[in-house]
C-alpha cells in the first residue's frame, strides 16, 4: 500500500502502480499522509480526467478499480486505486518504462528482469519472438529451411511457388524475419549451431535436443496459423 497526499503526486504514484502490477498487486490512497493521517482532497472532473489519462499510459491495458470515498462532514475524498496481481500480463510499463517494488521503494526494473517477465508472458511478446541481434541468415541451415518448405508444399500448407522464393522472403512469411532482423525462433528452428544461442525454451523439454521432426511440426503449426489468418 502507498499513501499520497494528493494527485499532485500522480506521475510518481503511477510508477508505483506499475510496480504493483509487476509484482503482487497493491493499493494507492490519495488524500492520506505518509503517517497514515487522512486529509482528503477535492475531486473535480479535471481530477478524474488526469487520473484516467495517467492510467492510460500504463501498457498493456489493465482493468483496475478506482473508488472515491467521501470523508464525512467535508467536501473532500480519499481516492483509492486497487490493482490485483497480473501474473500472465506482466511486465507492465508506464510511459515506456518498467518499474518494480523492493520493500517500500519503487525503482526502475533492470533489463534482465524485464526480459524474464517477457518470456513468462509468451505470445508475441515471448522469448521466441524477440529479435536476436547476433543472428544472421548465414547462421541458418538453408537445407533445413527448404526441407520445411517442401514438407509444407507436400501437405498442402504452402503453395508450390514458395520453393522458388528467396530465403529472406520465406523467413519473412514464416514470421522469423522482420525489418531485416531475425528473431530467436529462427535460431531454434534452423540455426546451424543450436547451442551457440541461449534457449530458455529448452527448460520445457528438460533440455532435450530438438529433433528435426519436432522443429518441422513447430514451424508448420505456425505456417498453418499464418495461412488461416491471411
Amino acid at each position: 500500500m502507498e499513501f499520497k497526499e494528493s494527485t499532485g503526486q500522480l506521475d510518481r504514484s503511477m510508477e508505483t502502480l506499475c510496480a504493483f502490477l509487476n509484482g503482487e498487486g497493491g493499493t494507492i490512497l490519495y488524500g492520506v499522509k505518509d503517517d497514515g493521517k487522512i486529509i482528503g482532497q477535492t475531486v473535480s472532473d479535471s481530477t478524474k480526467r488526469s487520473i484516467a489519462e495517467a492510467v492510460n499510459r500504463i501498457e498493456p491495458f489493465v482493468d483496475l478499480e478506482i473508488t472515491y470515498v467521501a470523508i464525512p462532514g467535508t467536501e473532500k475524498y480519499v481516492i483509492v486505486i486497487f490493482v490485483e496481481e497480473q501474473r500472465f500480463m506482466r511486465p507492465f510499463t508506464y510511459k515506456g518504462r518498467a518499474y518494480q517494488r523492493i520493500e517500500s521503494t519503487t525503482t526502475v526494473m533492470p533489463q534482465e528482469r524485464y526480459n524474464h517477465l517477457l518470456m513468462e508472458r509468451g505470445g508475441k511478446y515471448g522469448w521466441e519472438a524477440m529479435i536476436n541481434p547476433d543472428l544472421k541468415i548465414a547462421d541458418l541451415d538453408e537445407n533445413a529451411i527448404l526441407g520445411a518448405v517442401r514438407e509444407g508444399i507436400r501437405n498442402g500448407r504452402l503453395p508450390e511457388t514458395t520453393i522458388r522464393e528467396e530465403i529472406p522472403v520465406i523467413l519473412k512469411k514464416f514470421r522469423l524475419l522482420n525489418d531485416g532482423k531475425l528473431n530467436n525462433a529462427a535460431a531454434v528452428l534452423f540455426g546451424k549451431e543450436l547451442y551457440d544461442y541461449p534457449l530458455p525454451a529448452f527448460d520445457l523439454f528438460q533440455r532435450r535436443e530438438y529433433s528435426y521432426t519436432l522443429l518441422l511440426l513447430t514451424l508448420l503449426v505456425g505456417v498453418e496459423r499464418l495461412l488461416l489468418n491471411s
